[in-house]
């Protein structure tokens, strides 16, 4: 198994490509600063331009990327539905963020929920929302580098995720992240 995570920041960014099979080890690792931008697009070009350095330089593959955004570009809600079906979470969970954010409209965001908890006929959810321009903006960079993600997460979710899928979690009852 072989995967790179890029975890792209507002003020750097990190990339790691990570390898083995039930054991997983940092193999390759390197991270850049971002100059500071004054405009969106000067962000955009900066954040570029480290990317097509970093991959260049340190030879990442550019297959199976996962990558990490900053939590400060999401918005997220906590609420609870009357269903535990992940078909019906899936199916109104826009409808359902839509009534806690109100200055915006549904259709300009990109809308993705982690179940917390299930008890009885009702599930807890993280509900998570991003604008689809802010999102579009990132994956027409990583497109222009040939870089086609695997997967797009929030970066503290991605810490989240590897925690939770690896065998610390089964020996702990919690943990904080």
């Amino acid at each position: 198994m072989r995967a790179v995570g890029i975890d792209w920041g507002s003020k750097s960014i990190d990339i790691a490509l990570l390898t083995g099979g039930r054991k997983i080890k940092v193999t390759r690792f390197a991270s850049a600063e971002l100059p500071q931008a004054q405009t969106e697009e000067q962000y955009f070009e900066n954040s570029e331009a480290i990317l097509s350095e970093l991959f260049r330089k340190h030879r990442f593959p550019r297959d199976r990327v996962v990558v990490g955004l900053p939590m400060q570009e999401a918005m997220l809600r906590e609420l609870t539905v009357p269903f535990t079906s992940d078909e019906q979470i899936r199916k109104v969970i826009k409808f359902e963020v839509e009534n806690y954010l109100p200055a915006f409209s549904i259709d300009d965001l990109v809308v993705d929920s982690y179940r917390l908890e299930t008890t009885g006929e009702k599930t807890r959810l993280m509900a998570i929302a991003i604008e689809k321009k802010k999102l579009a903006q990132r994956l027409a960079v990583l497109h222009r580098l040939d870089i086609d993600p695997i997967a797009v997460d929030l970066d503290v979710m991605c810490i989240y995720n590897a925690v939770a899928a690896s065998d610390l979690v089964r020996e702990l009852n919690s943990f904080l992240v």
